[in-house]
């Protein structure tokens, strides 16, 4: 399956550009940061309320408890992008290397897990060097269960609502302190 990303079409994207150039390039990155993080807000809770609960808690190696996965759903600002430009990210800090799995599914495929044996379960190669042991185990796969792309279908039409009115008071605001002095 390719991966598909979501696009939104904002009208007046020339008219936005010259009152946030107006504004200065350090307002301008607060601004849409700002704006983008309110916008991606209505989606996140989509996505929370469409991913998978599982019965149990997911726990790391460690052991720590992590959580249900929609519970650890968070925005967070992509950095290294293109200047004047801001990408905002749903992901989990706990999470993250599973959702593409979660949300797209996997085939049948083969895993070698780690022997739990007494001791520290490492040997010696051939080589000398200490290597763990391991067993292969036949993984059935799992089904797709969608929930990203469902919240970002039904949400993009609030975000891009909510990013407009976000920019709109911002430029207001900066109007307002800019007639001031």
């Amino acid at each position: 399956m390719a991966n598909r990303v979501a696009s939104v079409t904002v009208k007046g994207l020339t008219e936005l550009r010259r009152a946030l150039a107006d504004i200065g390039e350090d307002f301008e990155k607060r601004v849409l940061a700002r704006a983008s993080r309110k916008a991606m807000a209505p989606v996140l809770d989509l996505a929370k309320s469409k991913a998978p609960r599982g019965n149990r808690w997911r726990r790391n190696r460690a052991g720590d408890v992590l959580g249900h996965m929609a519970d650890s759903l968070t925005i967070s600002a992509k950095r290294k992008v293109r200047k004047g430009e801001v990408v905002m990210v749903i992901g989990s800090p706990t999470h993250g290397s599973l959702l593409h799995l979660i949300e797209f599914g996997t085939k049948p495929h083969t895993i070698e897990v780690p022997i739990k044996r007494k001791g520290d379960g490492i040997g010696l190669g051939r080589t000398g060097r200490a290597i763990q042991q391991t067993k292969r185990l036949s993984h059935p796969g799992a089904a797709a269960q969608p929930f990203m792309r469902p919240a970002i279908d039904a949400g993009a039409s609030m975000a891009a609502d909510v990013f407009g009115k976000e920019i709109a008071k911002a430029i207001a605001r900066h109007g307002k302190r800019g007639s001031r002095r």
